[in-house]
This record gives structure tokens, C-alpha cells and sequence, in this order.
């Protein structure tokens, strides 16, 4: 190997060799960070079909006297972002003679349904005949997006209920009289001398609207008790986000000789995906922003050298993305600009061309290139 030095740049020969181990190399490594721009969901509207479950009522329970009667509904209720509608009821059942308590005489099940439980009956016009306890809840719980808007849980409770005299005094929290109300409760029950009437509403406020029709008629012959609970309660799900993400890690863009004129060095990134879990009607901008590709000591090749291809862009269904091509990198430049109807992803594996200056220096240089999306 010999070396020569003239017109100002120093080049190295090999006599008898094509291996260029020994040629100094200029690698382009490129990090990549990521920003997530939050946005929100758009709120589906409830369809209108719904389902409903009755159980623990005159048509298969006892309306006669000395009966133990414990009954539970739990439903929960579930409106996803995109707007799928689904519940799932677990009911528990129990029927034995007076003062044989759970889980005596007990049965359970749990039921799926690809609509949501809005109409719920239980413990209707049962054991009448005196000496009977009636013990029933609904539990309902609603798991919906965030800012879904809300309705009153309005309450129709005790009226016509523990007129027998003798008991203890009833009671009913909230007091109610609206005959349409979402909950129906203990109206017209416990209507026997040495009755006991005990009835509550929890829950002030509903997502889903609810009909609600509960221990009414039932327990009404003397020294029988009636204890029944409603409980509402709605999960808000996090808002719907609209986000990016690129690869993380160091990408390369290759290397070659140092020469005396100007040149250009591209490379495939890795792949970049906005995702738009908003829903609705939206619109997005990605945009890329780099620093200059810097050496350890010496010069740097500035951003503005750099430029970024989208490419082909994989879509799901409804949205269309369109690559916009960028130059200069130096600052905030559109890269590809989306328009969504629902909820949806766009992806692509954009390629990076840096050009290098004539007689640029030997050495790795390196940038970060940063994505965003609003």
C-alpha cells in the first residue's frame, strides 16, 4: 500500500488488492424518536335494539305463603369506541321455605348477548300468602366511551307499600312517584300486618337508559319482608387517541468511500403507523422534523440535505392516506396527510436520502429524525 498526496486530497492504492478494508468508510446512522398527538372519540350512538331479562317472578315462582326468595341480577353493559354493543347478565336464583337462606335451593347463570340489557324484571307478584321473606337486587353496570352523555336514574318507590301496620317503619331511599320512572320498585308490596319493607336506589345517573321493574306486588300477607336494592353505576372508558409510531432503534443508512465530489445515500427507515381510534370523521397530518447529521468532531451535514419519501402507504378501511413529498428536513415538514370516517390505521416505510458534499470529511454521522401527528 502507498500513499499520495496532491490537488488537496489524500488517496489511498492498494497494488495488488480489490478489498477496500482499508478504505476510511462514512456510515449514516439515524435514530428515531417518536410524538403522540392525543385526540378524542367521537361518541356512538346506542342502537335501538336491545335486549331484556326477567326472572324470579309470578309466572315461575310461588305466589303462596312461607317462602325464602333471595334473587340477583348483575348486567354489565358494553359500548365500545368503534360502537359494538354487547351485555353480559350473571343471575342467581334462590327459592326454599322460610328462614332457609342461600345458597339453599340456589341456581346461577351467566348469559352473553350482542345487544345491550336495558329492561330488567324481577321478583314480581310473588309469595303473597304471609310468612314470606323476598330478598332482590339488580346490579347494573355500564362500561362506555368517555364523554358519553348521561340521563337521571328517576325513581317510582313504596307507594302503596307496608300499609298493614304493626312492622317496623319502611324504608325507601329515594322517595319517587314518577309512574314512568327508570326504576319501578316495592310499589304495592309488604301490604300485611308485621311487615318489614326496605328498598334502595343507587346511582343518580345512567348512560344507557334502564327500565327497571322490581319487587312490586309481592310479599303482601301479614309478617313477611321485603328487602330489594337497585344499583347503577357507568365505567368511562379513556377518550380515543390519535397516534404514531416509528421504529426506535438505530437505522442505518449504509456507508461509502470518501470522494471529491457530491453524492447521495438513501435507505429504508422502518415502518411508521398513525393510528386513529377517534372515530367519526377526522382528518390527520404526519409530519418529520431531523436534526444535521453530525460526526463526533468536524462538520455536520445539515437537515436541509436530507429529504423523506413516504412510498406505497397500507391503509385499512376508511381512510385515505396521501404521501406528500419533503426536501428539507430542518423543520416541521408534512410527510403524509390522512382523511378517516371511523377508526383506522395507515402505514408506510418511508426512504431516507441524505445527500453528502464533495471532499466530506471521514467519519459516522449521525441524526435523529422525529415523527408527529396531528
Amino acid at each position: 500500500m502507498s500513499r499520495h498526496e496532491g490537488d488537496g486530497v489524500t488517496r489511498f492504492t492498494h497494488a495488488h488488492s480489490l478489498r477496500l478494508w482499508f478504505s476510511t468508510v462514512m456510515a449514516f446512522v439515524i435514530a428515531t424518536a417518536m410524538l403522540i398527538a392525543i385526540g378524542f372519540v367521537a361518541v356512538p350512538v346506542a342502537s335501538a335494539a336491545t335486549a331484556s331479562f326477567a326472572q324470579c317472578n309470578a309466572d315461575t315462582y310461588p305466589t303462596g305463603a312461607g317462602y325464602e326468595v333471595n334473587c340477583t341480577v348483575t348486567v354489565v353493559n358494553t359500548i365500545t369506541a368503534a360502537g359494538a354493543e354487547s351485555s353480559v347478565v350473571t343471575a342467581t336464583a334462590c327459592l326454599a321455605a322460610a328462614g332457609v337462606l342461600p345458597p339453599a335451593g340456589c341456581t346461577t347463570a351467566t348469559t352473553s348477548s350482542g345487544e345491550l340489557t336495558t329492561t330488567i324484571s324481577q321478583c314480581q307478584g310473588i309469595v303473597g300468602g304471609g310468612g314470606s321473606n323476598a330478598t332482590c337486587n339488580v346490579v347494573v353496570s355500564n362500561d362506555v366511551p368517555a364523554d358519553s352523555p348521561t340521563s337521571a336514574v328517576s325513581v317510582y318507590q313504596c307507594v302503596g307499600s307496608d300499609t298493614g301496620g304493626g312492622g317496623t317503619p319502611p324504608d325507601c331511599t329515594p322517595s319517587g312517584s314518577t309512574v314512568t320512572a327508570a326504576v319501578n320498585q316495592c310499589n304495592g308490596s309488604s301490604t300485611g300486618g308485621g311487615s318489614t319493607l326496605a328498598c334502595s336506589v343507587s346511582g343518580a345517573v345512567t348512560a344507557i337508559p334502564l327500565s327497571i321493574q322490581q319487587c312490586n306486588s309481592s310479599a303482601n300477607g301479614g309478617g313477611s319482608n321485603v328487602t330489594c336494592s337497585v344499583s347503577v353505576g357507568d365505567d368511562f372508558a379513556a377518550p380515543g387517541v390519535l397516534s404514531i409510531s416509528a421504529p426506535t432503534g438505530p437505522v442505518s443508512l449504509g456507508s461509502q468511500l470518501a470522494i471529491t465530489t457530491p453524492s447521495s445515500m438513501s435507505g429504508s427507515l422502518g415502518v411508521v403507523t398513525v393510528s386513529d381510534q377517534r372515530g367519526g370523521t377526522t382528518t390527520w397530518t404526519a409530519s418529520v422534523m431531523s436534526g444535521a447529521f453530525a460526526p463526533t468532531t468536524g462538520p455536520a451535514d445539515p437537515a436541509s440535505n436530507l429529504s423523506y419519501a413516504a412510498g406505497t402507504i397500507t391503509v385499512s378501511a376508511d381512510v385515505v392516506a396521501t404521501p406528500v413529498a419533503a426536501t428539507d428536513l430542518t423543520e416541521d415538514s408534512t410527510v403524509v396527510t390522512g382523511a378517516s370516517s371511523g377508526f383506522s390505521t395507515a402505514s408506510w416505510n418511508p426512504t431516507i436520502t441524505v445527500i453528502v458534499p464533495a471532499n466530506f470529511a471521514p467519519g459516522v454521522y449521525s441524526a435523529t429524525i422525529t415523527h408527529s401527528v396531528a
